[in-house]
């Protein structure tokens, strides 16, 4: 006597794998072991578990990127920032330019007042260099 199968959730397969969770995740959520949930998905789908996950975290991901555009052109107010940035760095492979340096802003405002007196100092000493010059070209 065999043991009544075990029912699927496929919805909420498909949710799982949108978000990342793998297969030995999945079917340790239904209480089953791994191989029989990879059976139970080509025998509903008729594709390997491969091909079927790889299909549910491609639209997993499109659904990220959406939620990324949507949050960056303002249309929706909902969404962690700090999340989605995670999740995009860690699953879309966004990164920052390396050679992109953070601006502190009371950096950037000292070093505009140095470069403002360094061009005093200059200025102020070309026109001494200029004055030098009158002086010798009046002798």
């Amino acid at each position: 006597m065999s043991r009544p199968e075990i029912p699927i959730d496929w919805d909420l397969v498909d949710r799982c794998l949108e978000a990342g969770c793998n297969g030995v995740q999945i079917a340790g959520t239904f209480g089953m072991n791994p191989e029989t949930f990879y059976d139970r998905v080509f025998k509903k789908y008729s594709i390997g578990f491969s091909q079927y996950c790889a299909e549910r975290k491609q639209k997993g991901e499109a659904l990220l990127m959406l939620s990324q555009y949507e949050k960056a052109i303002g249309k929706t107010k909902k969404g962690d920032t700090t999340l989605l940035t995670y999740l995009g760095k860690v699953r879309l492979k966004q990164k920052e330019p390396e050679n992109v340096i953070p601006i502190d802003e009371e950096v950037l405002k000292r070093f505009d007042a140095m470069m403002e007196q360094i061009e005093g100092y200059q200025s102020s000493a070309l026109n001494k260099e200029e004055s030098n010059i009158m002086s010798e070209q009046k002798s």
